[in-house]
């Protein structure tokens, strides 16, 4: 009789784990991943798009262009739980026959909880410094590049297909093979709330072309809450340094040497 309590409680333990297991990797597998992360040239340029709001909360240029060493991520998103896990991807164009390039470190950010642009807040700055991890090659054909980092988007990927980011590659006269992904956890650095605007300073220059977006999680409950990056507003690295003109609705955007201001 003991024999056969000590199997069943060690049944039904195993069975318990197993539960418990199963809900902790659904906790890491969101099932929706709303596309509110935008991409701007930094945050207080005083820059404006063309209906008028500011660039650091995103044109919708597709992609909106960036300068070298500079990006700021904003997230569109009211009455949410503050970004606990946040990630930068970033992929430098590659041409064939091309090795794999080198990534910059990040330097500084900074944290805006919200963004408001007319106040002009003090932020919270972080000058830990991050160093990119390499996730491998976005190919032609590949639809998502969140999963070549081990970032779960279900079948939400906000857009950014090889074809995608191969024609916005094109637009600026270039030919990529494919992208070389590199991922920045920023996890570390003051969650990320509603509104808010990570400003994000590199230590070297990123190749024009680049292309940028981001995945940031909320893990106060299960699943979490997760979003992702869509391509009308994704981020991409354009040529410096006098000006470049783009085309925005029936507006222009004029992005030139103020993309280059650094706070001291």
């Amino acid at each position: 009789m003991q024999r056969s309590s000590r199997l069943r409680f060690l049944l039904l333990a195993s069975v318990l784990f197993l539960i418990t297991a199963a809900q902790g990797w659904a906790c890491c597998d969101p099932t929706t991943t709303p596309a509110v992360l935008q991409f701007g040239p930094g945050a207080n340029t005083g820059l404006t798009c063309s209906s008028g709001s500011d660039v650091a909360l995103g044109c919708g240029l597709a992609p909106n262009p960036t300068p070298v060493n500079h990006l700021d991520i904003y997230f569109n998103k009211s009455g949410v739980s503050d970004l606990e896990m946040f990630y930068l991807i970033i992929g430098i164009p590659v041409a064939s026959g091309g090795s794999t390039p080198t990534a910059p470190n990040i330097t500084r950010v900074d944290t805006y909880n919200p963004y408001v642009p007319t106040k002009d807040p003090s932020p919270s700055v972080n000058t830990s410094g991050w160093a990119p991890t390499f996730c491998g090659y976005f190919m032609p054909g590949e639809l998502n590049p969140y999963d070549n980092c081990g970032l779960v988007a279900s079948s939400n990927y906000g857009g950014n297909s090889f074809a995608a980011w191969y024609a916005a590659a094109v637009a600026l006269g270039l030919n990529p093979a494919k992208f070389a992904l590199f991922k920045y956890d920023l996890s570390n650095v003051e969650d990320l709330g509603s509104k808010g605007v990570y400003d994000v300073f590199f230590g070297g220059n990123l190749p024009v072309g680049t292309m940028e977006i981001a995945y940031g999680c909320s893990t106060n409950y299960c699943p979490y809450d997760c979003y992702i990056t869509p391509f009308t507003n994704a981020g991409q690295v354009v040529p410096e340094p006098s000006t470049f003109m783009l085309t925005a609705g029936a507006g222009l955007i004029l992005l030139g040497r103020a993309w280059r201001k650094r706070r001291s």
